[in-house]
């Protein structure tokens, strides 16, 4: 990029940079969203602005429009000097949209929609997130589980494990919430687990679960302070498919010994 003079007042105050989403504090000083949210989460000493020190929250972060629609210009008219256009960002979440969704979410017919869209906004951007969290919308314990007591529900149907199947990486994080969660989650998904290898046990999806170490992680499940039923379903997945998966190189060896006869 060609040394060009930026506008003082484009620059945020914390990162130095040209900012990309300015908000306003009720200082009057205005940052770029990102970094001013970081440097309110970051401790309970950075709580202030950190240009006047005056204590300050995210929830009074003010979006400025206009300095947003003048940086967008001149990044524009200097495209030649290498200054890449800033594009508009999207509008953070607010409580109330969340509460409706939790609301919506709470009719079977409109959960699984409710709950895809709650997870893809908290995908966006780390504002969203904190917005769900503070909402008291859900923990991420309560938030696992959520999800994955929806996938236990369609999951019973054809169509629902297909799409389950069909996402890139639906089974590794179906596993990875095993014993990381709750004993809700891990029962869940453990059910979520038994209903693929069982209705669509083919030798793709076979082959794939001991790949991403879900039958050494199910051995796992026999050895620890699981529920009955829950230690159940994982002995059931463990004998269906015992043929292709008890001599797999996959399998660490201090597991096998809990692979039931």
């Amino acid at each position: 990029m060609d040394e060009i003079d930026v506008p003082p007042f484009f620059i945020c105050p914390i990162s130095l940079e040209i900012m990309k989403d300015p908000v306003t504090v009720p200082t009057g000083i205005t940052y770029d969203r990102e970094n001013i949210e970081k440097w309110l989460i970051s401790g309970k000493k950075n709580t202030a602005c950190p240009v006047t020190k005056q204590a300050i929250s995210d929830c009074e972060l003010v979006p400025n429009h206009t300095l947003r629609r003048l940086i967008q210009s001149w990044c524009t008219l200097n495209a030649c000097h290498g200054i890449e256009r800033i594009p508009t960002p999207k509008p953070p979440i607010t409580k109330d949209q969340i509460t409706k969704l939790l609301d919506d979410a709470k009719s079977p017919l409109q959960q699984m929609k409710c709950l895809v869209r709650l997870r893809f906004i908290a995908s966006e951007n780390d504002t969203n997130k904190r917005c769900i969290e503070s909402s008291g919308a859900v923990s991420h314990r309560r938030a696992c589980e959520m999800i994955l007591t929806v996938l236990d529900e369609v999951c019973r149907c054809a169509e629902g494990r297909s799409e389950l199947l069909n996402h890139g990486v639906g089974l590794a994080v179906v596993s990875k919430k095993i014993l990381r969660v709750s004993q809700v989650a891990n029962q869940r998904a453990v059910r979520i687990l038994w209903c693929i290898s069982k209705f669509c046990g083919t030798c793709d999806v076979v082959q794939e679960m001991v790949q991403l170490g879900i039958v050494a992680k199910l051995c796992l499940v026999l050895q620890t302070e699981c529920g009955h039923k829950t230690k159940e379903k994982a002995r059931e997945v463990l004998k269906l498919h015992a043929k292709l998966w008890m001599n797999s190189p996959c399998i660490p060896t201090n597991l096998l010994s809990s692979y039931p006869a």
